[in-house]
């Protein structure tokens, strides 16, 4: 078994070999099939992409109602609390995507760490969905989802909407 790097444009590779019964070099032509891998590090990136991720949604939805009837059909105090506070989670759980703009030739790390690995530069200004902050970093999703990264949070690299 032989590995080898190509450029991505090659559609055959063809390499020649000597064939002790015949004395002469032989051609060889193998046709190159490409095909998209993913290893575990590209897959799942965005939890809120879990298959199960709309059955949570529902089930807290449908808890806090629940609470909800109870606690003015009951007029308990402990039920009002449970349901205030099924209520909050509701929100914070259900609340949509805040939007910002990435600024361009700003870089998106894989990390959210000072030597993490930069696998972007933007060419233009993005609009992304902002999906989380750590430090001085903002977790990042483009609009069609076909990235997540960490930006760094200074004025020459991110913005609000």
């Amino acid at each position: 078994m032989y590995y080898f790097v190509t450029p991505v444009f090659e559609k055959k590779v063809v390499f020649s070999y000597f064939d002790i019964n015949a004395s002469k070099y032989v051609d060889v032509t193998i046709p190159l099939i490409l095909q998209n891998e993913l290893v575990s590090t590209q897959t799942d990136l965005n939890p809120n992409d879990s298959s199960f991720e709309k059955y949570k949604k529902i089930a807290i939805a449908v808890v806090f109602v629940i609470f909800l009837i109870l606690a003015i059909l009951k007029r308990k105090k402990i039920l009002y609390f449970i349901t205030f506070v099924l209520g909050i989670i509701a929100i914070i759980y259900l609340t949509p995507y805040r939007n910002g703009v990435i600024l361009k030739d700003s870089y998106i790390y894989i990390l959210p760490t000072k030597n993490s690995t930069i696998f972007f530069q933007t060419s233009d200004n993005l609009e992304v969905n902002i999906l989380e902050k750590k430090g001085n970093f903002i977790k990042v999703m483009g609009i069609d989802k076909k990235f997540i990264g960490w930006v760094k949070e200074k004025e020459d690299s991110f913005g609000k909407n």
